[in-house]
Formats: structure tokens, C-alpha cells, sequence
């Protein structure tokens, strides 16, 4: 499949193997975001000695070091070599490197390397302190999906390591803009849909390339407990958490939408002090994310509620989770007409809510311009969809409609409505904009701007 997206990351990653000196660069990020098809798409071309860490025996990954470090180099030193530990195997391996080419040096997967080699993190603290550091011919890079591992052994204060990196790569999620480049064979608000399921995981969205409809691709992709989507999340969770029973109670509370914390701690039977922690956890793997009422100024904490912010992990614990014991084959078809499809628009309205904040915080990237807040605003009587603080003490307000729009004036008049109520904002002045699915017929009003998906996409 085409390679989409990672300009940035692909820049960072080709500057360092330019320079002139050494470069150690740790790369990281959840499960499925596209690190090794990174890794692919810069090495190509480039002398490359590239190693899957594997849930096995230190001496079977040796083994396959040592075949994988031969490949590229084609040494008769190694081909007999037999190595008792990793310092005598990438010592061996980088020191048999005598090219002008600079080499990369790519350790993948390297929290099940440590599993069975724990001591790795100080083996290559001492290999970089006494002879890569000097090389101008190695680029080492460390790659791991297993968040924890990465943030505290390698890149953590009390990590071996810590203070070496050149640089570092936390891979997100893909942009809309370039997550739907990933899916040419739909329809532009299929491919929103799309978008609102799974987000911009590449490896999820690779799981809608055939052609076929929105519905039926939900129906195939969720509602079969033999397919790839039903398990996802557990595997996600029990990978990266301890009990992970607590984290889906959690995630269950919240599925339906934003919770407070007093309410989550209540409802789910944990001590608040307790509950913080897991939603420390959660909220580091950006599973879920803090929403609150968008003012200029501080946030009271008594204001704050919590949400899943993952967009597969919503749409999971929200309509797969309560009916995973009906997801029999079989029994596709009715799940998802009887339990999905009555609420899939609304959902999808919510989820459009959200894409109009990620595209106004592009806008603001896109023109260079300061922000401090972009989120909704919500009391007792009204919410405004789209809240953007501006630090030139400007204020953008959205209101964004899913469905059929009959009248662009009739929902400006609204937006104005609410905007007439939100909290006094001495001293800035105010945009309007509205964000509809479809291009709307004729010219809008003078005082505000129309988007419609195209524009989303970029």
C-alpha cells in the first residue's frame, strides 16, 4: 500500500542520517500506528541492519541478530559466530560496519527484547557511551510499542540511557487530511465515517481497502466475533495494563459520553484517589482525554469530565462491548441493524463535532496562528460545537450539522442565538463558522464562514 503522511517524521529521521555525527533515536508509539512502516519507508535504499524482538529465548533472538546483522553485512566472521550475550553481538556487529555509508541499526520491538534481556538498556548505554557516540557512521534507532516500557527504561530519568537521544518520535495517530487518503475507493463522507470508527491508525485503516459499502464494511469488520475488531481492544488493554478488568470498567462508564470524576469513581465503586491513577494511565496512552466547558482563562477542576478519546475504543465499548455475546456468526447482519444502525447517525454527528474541532486547530497550524483552547462550550441550556480561544484575543465559535441542512440562515441565526449567551468575553473579538457534510447551494451569509467535508480533507 501507498506510504501516506509522516512528512515531518521522515524529515527529522533524514537529517540525522545527513549529519555528520552519530545519531540515537528512540521511536515510539501504541500498537498499530505504523512505526516499522516507517522505519521501512526511510530505510529503503540505506545500508540497514533491522531486528524484530520477539516474545522468546535470549539465545533464539541472538540467533536471529546474528542472521539478520549477516544478511546485510556479508561477513564470514558471522556466519559461524556464536554469541553468548548482546553486548559481544552488537559490538561484533558494528564494529564489522567499515563503509563510508552511514548504517542504521534498527532494534524493533525492544520491550520483548528486555523481557527476556533485561539488562539490554545498559548494554547499549555502555556501547554508545565508549564507541557508537564517536562514529559518524551509525544511526541506532529503538523502537517499541509497548508505551511504558519506552517512556520509563529508555527515555525515563532512571533509564541507562537517559540524556543519549538525538532526538526522539512519539508516532501519533494520521490527520484526517491524510488518514483518508487511505481509503480512495470510498465516498467522501464514507471515508468520514470510516474516520470516526477507527481514526487514523493506519493499520485499522488498511482494514477498509475492498469495496464495498460503510455498512457493510461495520457489519464484516465488528459484528463477527472471528474478526479482527472484536478482540482489538482486549489485546490493546491486557498488553499495556495491569488489571485490565478496572480499565474496562472505566472505559464502559465512559462510553456513552463525558463523565466527571466524582461521578466515575461513584459508579464504578473505586476510592477517587484510586481512580486517578487509572486515569493517569489511560489518559497517558491517549486512550481517553479531559473535556471541559472552553473559556478564555483557567478551568476550574470541578468543570473537568473525562471521555474516550480513542476513536476505535469509543466506538467499541459504546456499541460492540454491551452486545459482544451476540456477535456470533451469523448473527452480523442483526447486530448491527437492531443494536448499531438505529444510533449510528447520532454517533456520527458527535464524532463530526469533533473532526470540525481537529480541523480548526489544522486551520490555526496551517495560518501560523497562536491558540490556546479549541474544544466545545457547554452549560444547563445550550452547547456550542466548536470553541476556538485565540491568543490574539480572538474567539471562533462552530456550529456543525450532520445531517440534511434546509436552511444555512437558520443555523446561523441559532449559532448567533448561543453566542448571545456564552460567558461575557471583554475585549475579543469573535469568528462564526459553520461545518455542514455537504456544500451547501448558493452563497453563504457575509458573516460567516461555511465548511463542508472536501474542505476538512484538505
Amino acid at each position: 500500500m501507498k506510504f501516506v503522511g509522516r512528512k515531518s517524521e521522515l524529515q527529522i529521521m533524514e537529517d540525522h542520517y545527513a549529519s555528520t555525527s552519530s545519531a540515537f533515536l528512540p521511536i515510539y508509539g501504541r500498537r498499530r500506528i505504523g512505526k516499522s512502516r516507517l522505519i521501512d519507508e526511510f530505510v529503503r535504499g540505506k545500508p540497514c541492519i533491522y531486528f524484530l524482538g520477539k516474545r522468546t529465548a535470549a539465545e533464539l533472538q541472538l540467533r536471529e541478530f546474528r542472521e539478520a546483522a549477516q544478511q546485510t553485512l556479508q561477513d564470514e566472521a558471522l556466519a559461524h559466530a556464536r554469541f553468548e550475550n548482546w553486548e559481544a553481538a552488537l559490538r561484533t556487529a558494528t564494529r564489522l560496519w567499515k563503509k563510508e555509508r552511514k548504517l542504521v541499526l534498527v532494534l524493533d520491538e525492544l520491550q520483548w527484547t528486555a523481557e527476556a534481556s533485561p539488562e539490554i538498556p545498559s548494554v547499549l548505554q555502555g556501547l554508545w557511551d565508549r564507541e557508537w557516540k564517536q562514529r559518524p557512521d551509525l544511526m541506532i534507532i529503538l523502537c517499541g510499542s509497548h508505551l511504558g516500557f519506552m517512556e520509563r527504561d529508555i527515555l525515563g530519568q532512571k533509564s541507562p540511557l537517559f540524556g543519549r537521544r538525538s532526538d526522539q518520535i512519539k508516532l501519533g495517530p494520521l490527520p484526517y487530511p491524510e488518514a483518508v487518503q487511505m481509503l480512495p475507493h470510498y465516498a467522501e463522507v464514507d471515508r468520514a465515517g470510516i474516520y470516526f470508527l477507527v481514526g487514523g491508525i493506519p493499520a485499522y485503516l488498511e482494514r477498509f481497502q475492498a469495496t464495498r459499502s460503510l455498512h457493510r464494511a461495520i457489519t464484516e469488520e465488528f459484528c463477527s466475533e472471528l474478526k479482527f475488531f472484536a478482540l482489538e481492544p482486549h489485546f490493546l488493554l491486557r498488553e499495556e495494563l495491569r488489571e485490565p478488568s478496572r480499565y474496562f470498567t472505566i472505559l464502559t462508564l465512559m462510553a456513552a459520553h463525558r463523565i466527571r470524576h466524582k461521578d466515575l469513581a461513584r459508579q464504578s465503586h473505586l476510592d477517587p484517589s484510586v481512580l486517578a491513577g487509572y486515569l493517569e494511565t489511560l489518559l497517558s496512552l491517549g486512550y481517553i482525554s479531559k473535556v471541559y466547558p472552553v473559556l478564555p482563562g483557567k478551568v476550574s477542576p470541578k468543570r473537568v469530565q473525562y471521555e474516550i478519546a480513542d476513536p476505535m475504543l469509543r466506538f467499541w465499548f459504546r456499541f460492540i462491548f454491551p452486545n459482544l455475546q451476540l456477535c456470533r456468526p451469523g448473527q452480523e447482519q442483526a447486530v448491527f441493524h437492531q443494536r448499531i444502525a438505529p444510533q449510528l447517525e447520532s454517533y456520527f454527528g458527535t464524532r463530526f463535532e469533533k473532526l470540525c474541532q481537529e480541523g480548526l486547530v489544522e486551520s490555526y497550524r496551517r495560518r501560523q496562528i497562536l491558540w490556546q483552547h479549541v474544544g466545545q462550550y457547554w452549560d444547563d441550556a445550550m452547547q456550542i460545537d466548536v470553541v476556538g480561544i485565540r491568543r490574539d484575543k480572538w474567539i471562533d465559535f462552530g456550529e456543525c450539522k450532520w445531517g440534511e441542512t434546509e436552511s444555512v440562515s437558520k443555523l446561523l441565526i441559532d449559532l448567533e442565538a448561543k453566542c448571545a449567551n456564552y460567558p461575557k468575553t471583554n475585549g475579543f473579538s469573535r469568528g462564526l463558522h459553520l461545518y455542514l457534510k455537504h456544500k451547501p447551494r448558493g452563497s453563504p451569509p457575509p458573516n460567516v464562514q461555511v465548511h463542508h467535508l472536501a474542505d476538512l480533507s484538505g
